[in-house]
């Protein structure tokens, strides 16, 4: 079962707030806590389209990203993505398997309630 959001939220911000007490070393500007398991994890695809891919295609596909956001949530993994990310065009094998991977991700994922 998964804690509230309102409690996730305060023992994160709690967590930060001791771990700068203690003096926490920051790597690239982000507090050490990052990167860490967490009850409720967001992996978020931020672009409209395939077309609209800022950076190269098979960044925005990694199955690494998405393997790491999805094993590092305890309870919850919430995938937030454009419905047309699944229907991108692939033009190489593997940028087919990268944008299988995700559309093999959300057949299995749970419905949303």
């Amino acid at each position: 079962m998964c804690a509230p959001s309102h409690r996730v939220a305060g023992f994160t911000s709690k967590s930060l707030a001791t771990k700068r007490a203690r003096g926490a070393k920051r790597r690239d500007g982000r507090v050490a806590l990052l990167g860490r398991a967490a009850s409720v994890v967001f992996y978020s695809m931020a672009t409209s389209s395939a077309e609209d891919v800022p950076r190269a295609l098979q960044f925005l596909f990694s199955r690494n990203r998405l393997n790491v956001a999805v094993s590092r949530a305890m309870c919850l993994a919430v995938v937030v993505a454009s419905p047309l990310l699944l229907e991108s065009r692939a033009r190489t094998i593997e940028q087919m398997r990268l944008i299988n991977a995700l559309c093999r991700f959300v057949d299995l994922a749970a419905p949303a309630v």
